[in-house]
């Protein structure tokens, strides 16, 4: 880290709730949003010309958010049980 290249920082927020009825059956869903700062990428440039090769480097600083929800199910058969889990999530870089 330096003047340059900044300390990555995040701030992250959940929310949830939990859902027991009385057949067995459990809906748990969760929501949450994460927003990340001063990320870095590097990308390495070979030019060609007629006589040489040289290498570029690239440095592209950005910030990311990722946002989404979780829906989890489980049903108790006796002693059994079945878990369905489902995401939906998106994450954008500028």
């Amino acid at each position: 880290s330096d003047e340059k290249h900044p300390v990555v920082t995040s701030e992250q927020y959940c929310a949830g709730l939990i859902f027991v009825s009385g057949f067995g059956l459990t809906l748990d869903v969760e929501m949450y949003q994460k927003k990340t700062s001063n990320l870095m990428a590097v990308q390495n440039v070979l030019l060609y010309s007629k006589t040489d090769a040289n290498t570029r480097r690239k440095y592209f600083h950005y910030d990311n958010t990722t946002r989404g929800i979780d829906f989890f199910l489980k049903k108790y058969f006796g002693p059994l049980q079945l878990w369905i889990s489902y995401t939906l999530s998106e994450s954008t870089d500028k």
